[in-house]
């Protein structure tokens, strides 16, 4: 690949300054002169790919797990994950007292299938049993949540991106979000200018080392395969795209009809009841990004690390909810 071209095609970009809304200018204001050392916990660092910007911060969160253990509960309660068990026969099943799939071990027919499903939930390969349970109750099912119980929480690992655009442009930051034992610690990942994308990507790819589960909001759809997309155009080792967990769609299946969207923030507001102040809406992240280029003042970025950092806790915190639903309750708030 010829980066010079692309670094040539690149300064050819004319970027739009114009200010988006009345906060641009305010910021830029705010901010100048300013540098990222004096708001957050950061640093510029070097990898073997260039050069970028890690920033760093631990969070307290709201909902979390005080104990994390296997959870088995839910899925040995759906019968329909017993091969040959369709929505009728559960429903006949359930009539005749079979309530679970150990039930069933005694069951003429469908006995050998549930001891063998149960063999392999005690094998704890996560990607197989997702793709097994997947085939049965669908890909969005709540109760497949239960298989991140599997692993240790420290292998759970909350991803969110910030790009120019939804399609073939380049991504400028990349936040993770880990558990670990005095809360929340996040890490994120900003380029200084376009041409240091790969820095990041390359920083992102060593942060996911094989055994990561990631978790994400419309990840398996976007995230992920945007990230991956970006690898392949600099001819780099991609991330995982198995196992994940996407929490759009099971929020989708528990709420789609209660919830007048399923927007990050519509789920942060009515199932949190939080909301949020001067946030700077999605659409304008590129603007502001741009604007950050052009005049070299980080204002623009301030709003856009703070959207992308509460992004991650709400992630984390909808996530918990719906694994311990019996802690915090399922139910959406009204208003």
């Amino acid at each position: 690949m010829n980066f010079e071209r692309l670094k040539d095609r690149w300064k050819s970009v004319s970027y739009y300054t114009r200010p988006a809304d009345n906060s641009l200018p305010v910021l830029l204001k705010k901010y100048e002169g300013a540098s990222f050392e004096d708001f957050f916990n950061g640093r510029s660092i070097q990898n073997e790919l260039g050069e970028l910007y890690h920033f760093s911060k631990e969070y307290s969160l709201a909902r979390y797990p005080e104990h994390w253990e296997k959870q088995l509960f839910p899925l040995l309660s759906n019968l329909k994950l017993v091969t040959g068990i369709g929505d009728k026969t559960h429903q006949r099943l359930r009539r005749s007292g079979y309530n679970s799939v150990l039930d069933l071990q005694t069951h003429p027919r469908f006995g050998k299938a549930s001891e063998e499903l149960q063999e392999a939930l005690q094998t704890e390969n996560l990607s197989v049993m997702l793709s097994y349970c997947r085939s049965r109750i669908g890909y969005n099912h709540p109760d497949l949540l239960c298989l991140s119980t599997f692993h240790s929480l420290q292998h759970l690992c909350f991803l969110d991106i910030e790009t120019l655009g939804l399609y073939n442009c380049p991504l400028f930051l990349i936040g993770i979000a880990r558990w670990n034992e005095k809360g929340v610690q996040i890490n994120q990942y900003l380029a200084p200018n376009i041409m240091q994308e790969r820095a990041v990507l390359t920083a992102c790819r060593n942060e996911l080392p094989p055994g990561s589960i990631l978790v994400t909001y419309n990840g398996d759809s976007f995230d992920i395969p945007f990230i991956n997309d970006r690898l392949r155009l600099y001819q780099l080792p991609l991330i995982p795209r198995s196992p994940s967990f996407d929490m759009l769609l099971y929020v989708r299946w528990q709420w789609r009809n209660q919830l007048p969207d399923c927007r990050l923030q519509t789920v942060e507001s009515r199932m949190l009841g939080r909301t949020r102040n001067d946030d700077v809406p999605g659409s304008l992240v590129p603007t502001y990004y741009q604007t950050y280029l052009a005049r070299k003042n980080i204002g623009p970025l301030i709003p856009i690390l703070e959207h992308n950092q509460l992004d991650l806790v709400s992630l984390m915190e909808i996530f918990f909810t719906m694994i311990e639903p019996e802690k915090y309750g399922t139910t959406p708030v009204s208003y």
